[in-house]
């Protein structure tokens, strides 16, 4: 069985050797590593076993301490602006995973905190003091259990009935280092496979499959038995039972990296307007 991750930088190998075509640059600020990983051959993603483009970790201790978020969540909207560039118009947030399983319920979490803005017209929001106010919609379609509609086929119908210039995909990821939960967030260009972490592949979601540039932002939130035992014996469960270890504390790590990614996503979102009116906005 092969070591199940979502984390670009766990594919590197402990040595950290590096690999033809990948590219790997390490920065420290504020008390966080940031290391930024990119594929830029078909030869290197296929050795990888990762899509061509960009990967960012951030890594810290302390990562969703309440004590800590000022700092991430202005790191992160930097990162988030240099994704969303000046020319995006309309954005569209989907809360990838299902919020009744705490593990999962990052993506809705933080969906239900950015602020939806493409149903006010420029000049009400001129009016009442939001001048320079994006178009941002979100959208939380649950899990094929819950709805019978693969995600995909969701964010397909909306794409088809709104002018989407970019998609962010906000989800839970599975690491391989449990060191990684509740410390780690990722930030990619290339799209993301629901569930690929924890053995239930769903449909690709990304530009080839939707037809519109996507980002994604993970937090690893658990790993895989199989994948945990290899990491501490060397070797894999007995007949590698499908279970899935997370952390005690998962609840306060899922609702403090939802609202960390969440007023990060905001204030990158809405660039031209001022923070603290903004914080108040959040739900």
């Amino acid at each position: 069985m092969g070591v199940r991750t979502d984390i670009a930088v766990e594919f590197l190998g402990e040595e950290s050797e590096m690999i033809d075509g990948v590219s790997c640059e390490e920065s420290t600020q504020n008390g966080v590593k940031i290391t930024e990983v990119k594929i830029n051959t078909d030869s290197a993603a296929q050795k990888i076993g990762k899509p061509k483009g960009r990967y960012i970790t951030f890594e810290t201790d302390i990562c969703f301490d309440v004590s800590y978020s000022d700092e991430l969540c202005e790191l992160l909207a930097r990162k988030f602006c240099d994704y969303i560039g000046k020319k995006v118009k309309t954005t569209l947030v989907v809360g990838i995973g299902n919020s009744e399983v705490t593990p999962d319920a990052l993506g809705p979490k933080a969906a239900k905190g950015v602020i939806a803005t493409r149903h006010i017209e420029s000049q009400l929001a001129d009016s009442i003091g939001l001048k320079g106010l994006r178009p941002v919609a979100t959208v939380s379609p649950g899990v094929l259990g819950q709805t019978g509609l693969e995600i995909s086929e969701i964010i397909k119908g909306v794409v088809s009935k709104i002018d989407v210039d970019l998609i962010i995909l906000v989800d839970a990821l599975a690491a391989r280092d449990i060191s990684r939960l509740g410390r780690t967030v990722q930030i990619s260009n290339t799209g993301i496979i629901p569930g690929s972490g924890v053995g239930n592949s769903r449909i690709e979601l990304s530009c080839e499959t939707l037809g519109v540039d996507c980002v994604t932002i993970g937090v690893p939130t658990v790993v895989d038995a199989a994948t945990l035992c290899q990491q501490l014996t060397g070797v894999g469960c007995p007949q590698n039972e499908p279970f899935i270890v997370t952390q005690r504390d998962i609840d306060m790590i899922i609702k403090n990296a939802a609202d960390i990614i969440s007023k990060a996503l905001n204030f990158a979102l809405q660039p031209d307007i001022d923070r603290e009116l903004l914080l108040s906005l959040m739900k």
